[in-house]
């Protein structure tokens, strides 16, 4: 295909543009339909790249996967935005000249009779500079509304107080002097931002001669108008300085707020927004057609109209702005693209190191950007189109994932804590060093032929670093394909609820506590699927298994999650004696069950895979000497115990003899705080048991012995002793001191 179209510099109407479209064609690249009506077709997958589309109106058309690439869109020819201009700086002009001249003929007409006149004149031109100094310095904002208010209103006063009478003419010309010169700094600007192409200072003072003008001052000479009469006195010099003064404090207020507008100031956001509506009075519009995956790269749109309309809503998912021109200078009403922040990204796809926290990113296509380093942190990027995007490095800490699509992205170092995820497509994507910790999976995403040498399971937030590496020998990393399966098998476990005890667990009543939310919630599986411990603070992650998915998955979540925490602390209470006032709490969190549908069972809780003795016999040897055949006896007394015990603390304590296996399997001796998390679970599983499994104890005793052998202090185990001497008076834990 060439670069130029078959219909390139021709003249189209619409007419014949919609027969030649129906009859199967789709290129007119280059065509010139300034000014056509489309409203409402339906011209999906069209070419209209480097065509001339000023003018014309695209309203609630279908134009999915259309290309305006190079595209002249806008207003036609850029005159009906200079017309505004040109009228719009007569009325200001009109406004700020009748101003000066009523407050310079008082100056100039002052005697020692009416001096208070004279001094109330510069008291307005002093407020007046005032006003022009607050307005460049915060901006229009309601205090700069407030202000303008305020001078108006003192301005009358002062007009009351000073006069021996109340004379309303008078009155209605100081507020009319006020008002003039004060709104014409404000909307001058916006004026200014309408149209790079007018320049206004010319008309502003035209505006300034219509308002010296007035029917009695015009002659007519053979059809002239004369105009002479209007300087014939005798202070003209002096008049014409006063305007000149302030006429450049104007222009020079106008070329700064402009040149703040352009940096994307948003103390002037509401000047830009105004010039912005009526720089697009006439201009092409898209208001309310679907654009979907259109593109208008290079496009130049100053003065496109995008804006929803009341019945219908303009979709812009996916479209390409990659270096479209003055997109600053569109209407986008409701939209993220109003952020600038958002509108340079998409044109540049730079965002390298910059700072895009909690910005609204969803269904923008950013295919190709270069992101690396960028703090995407709380990011909304619902439904975005990534592929191919160099992410290395960027943080996507709790940000909206969903449905994103991340195909060929390196995703090398990204933060994913705490991240949604539910059906994100990661196919081939690199995926080396994330950190996965509480990833939000729900609609499991996709991880096909992905490049994945290792991963972090946890993110640590003081020293802003990633930790517990998987695979954990530095020297080892994932076969090929080795993620997509470890994902897979952890495809459940990835999808829990984990509950945070900061004040330490007491065993027995979180047990209690999680039995009678299961008993509220019979169609729906919740298992332990294990807990952890940290300086202190524990984590028991739940399972939930349902055939329920997406938002009612999360809601089932939601509500499990505080119905056990609500129950846990009612029951504490209740032991304490306070009772009363946390049942409350639990009424709320039951409430919500109430009003929740059914949920069905699905699947069931998989085995551990096997243990590979022989492997870790040799391991235990080589880190514990004479102590291995001891170690390797008391993990299997563990497994015996187990079989005796109810199936739900059986699962856990398989959860917490293989997790220590593996610990031990490792050719680095495991440190004794990983080894105290997996003792301290499995002596919270004898802690639950309470009085109504006879061999607890035991089981509790051969924890205590496998501490010994492991050397693990027993002080480091004391409150989960003390716990069990409570449950057990007999129990005597001090002999392992």
């Amino acid at each position: 295909m060439t670069d130029r179209g078959k219909y390139h510099g021709q003249r189209l109407k619409t007419e014949e543009v919609l027969r030649l479209y129906a009859a199967g064609e789709r290129d007119f690249r280059g065509a010139i339909l300034r000014g056509c009506n489309f409203r409402d077709a339906d011209l999906s997958d069209i070419d209209f790249s480097k065509a001339n589309i000023q003018g014309a109106t695209f309203q609630n058309s279908r134009l999915q996967n259309a290309i305006f690439c190079y595209a002249r869109a806008g207003n036609n020819q850029s005159l009906l935005p200079m017309a505004v201009a040109v009228t719009a700086s007569f009325i200001i002009g009109a406004m700020y000249g009748s101003g000066i001249e009523s407050i310079y003929y008082r100056l100039s007409s002052s005697t020692a009779n009416n001096s208070s006149t004279d001094l109330k004149s510069i008291f307005q031109l002093m407020v007046t500079s005032m006003f022009c100094v607050n307005f460049v310095l915060t901006g229009f904002n309601n205090k700069l509304l407030a202000s303008l208010a305020s001078i108006v209103l003192f301005i009358s006063l002062a007009e009351v107080s000073m006069l021996s009478s109340i004379n309303y003419e008078q009155l209605v010309v100081s507020v009319f002097e006020s008002v003039s010169v004060i709104a014409s700094i404000i909307l001058f600007p916006a004026i200014q931002n309408i149209s790079t192409s007018a320049k206004k200072m010319p008309f502003f003072w035209g505006g300034w001669v219509l308002s010296r003008a007035n029917l009695n001052e015009f002659e007519l000479n053979n059809g002239y108008v004369n105009l002479d009469v209007l300087y014939q006195r005798e202070d003209l010099f002096s008049f014409f300085f006063l305007i000149f003064i302030g006429s450049t404090l104007i222009y020079l207020v106008s070329n700064h707020v402009n040149e703040c507008i352009s940096k994307s100031d948003k103390r002037f956001d509401i000047i830009r927004a105004l010039g912005v509506i009526l720089g697009s009075v006439g201009g092409t519009r898209f208001s309310g057609a679907d654009l979907s995956n259109s593109n208008f790269s290079y496009a130049h749109l100053d003065g496109v109209n995008y804006a929803d309309l009341e019945s219908s809503s303009t979709t812009l998912t996916h479209v390409r702005w990659h270096n479209a021109r003055k997109l600053e200078r569109a209407r986008f009403g409701i939209s993220n693209l109003q952020d600038p922040r958002v509108r340079n990204l998409l044109v540049t796809l730079n965002g390298i190191e910059k700072d895009f926290f909690a910005a609204n990113l969803q269904n923008v296509n950013l295919a190709g950007a270069t992101l690396h380093g960028t703090n995407l942190k709380a990011a909304n990027l619902t439904g975005a189109e990534l592929s191919g995007a160099n992410l290395h490095g960027a943080n996507l800490a709790e940000a909206k994932c969903t449905s994103v699509n991340f195909t060929k992205a390196n995703l090398s170092y990204v933060n994913f804590f705490s991240a949604q995820v539910s059906d994100t497509n990661f196919t081939r994507a690199i995926l080396t060093g994330i950190c996965i910790q509480n990833w939000q999976t729900g609609n499991f995403p996709i991880f096909a032929a992905v490049e994945c040498d290792f991963v972090f399971r946890l993110y640590e937030k003081k020293e802003n670093k990633f930790s517990e590496r998987l695979p954990v020998d530095l020297s080892s990393t994932f076969a090929l394909g080795e993620f997509e399966k470890w994902m897979e098998v952890r495809k459940g476990a990835l999808d829990t609820i984990d509950i945070t005890f900061a004040d330490g667990i007491n065993w027995r009543t979180f047990f209690q506590s999680l039995q009678t939310v299961r008993q509220q919630h019979q169609d729906t599986q919740i298992s332990m699927q294990a807990i952890e411990e940290n300086n202190g603070i524990f984590v028991s992650r739940l399972k939930v298994e349902t055939e329920v998915s997406g938002e009612a998955l999360q809601q089932l979540k939601a509500d499990i999650e505080t119905q056990v925490k609500a129950t846990y602390e009612l029951q504490l209470a209740e032991a304490k004696g306070e009772i009363k006032t946390l049942e409350r709490t639990l009424d709320k969190a039951m409430e919500k069950l109430a009003m929740t549908s059914k949920y069905t069972i699905h699947g069931g809780v998989g085995n551990l895979s096997d243990v590979n003795h022989g492997n870790m016999k040799a391991m235990i040897h080589n880190h514990y000497g004479n102590d291995a055949y001891t170690i390797f006896q008391k993990l299997d007394s563990l497994r015996e115990y187990a079989q005796s015990f109810p199936e739900e603390e059986k699962r856990v304590i398989e959860v917490y003899v293989e997790d220590l296996t593996q610990d031990l399997q490792q050719t680095e001796k495991p440190s004794a705080a990983r080894l105290k998390t997996r003792l301290v679970g499995l002596l919270g599983i004898a802690i639950a048991l309470g009085t109504h499994i006879a061999t607890a104890t035991d089981f509790a005793n051969n924890v205590l012995e496998l501490a010994d052998k492991l050397a693990v202090p027993t002080v480091a185990l004391q409150p989960q002793l003390e716990q069990l001497k409570e449950i057990h008076p007999t129990f005597d834990w001090q002999r392992f001191e």
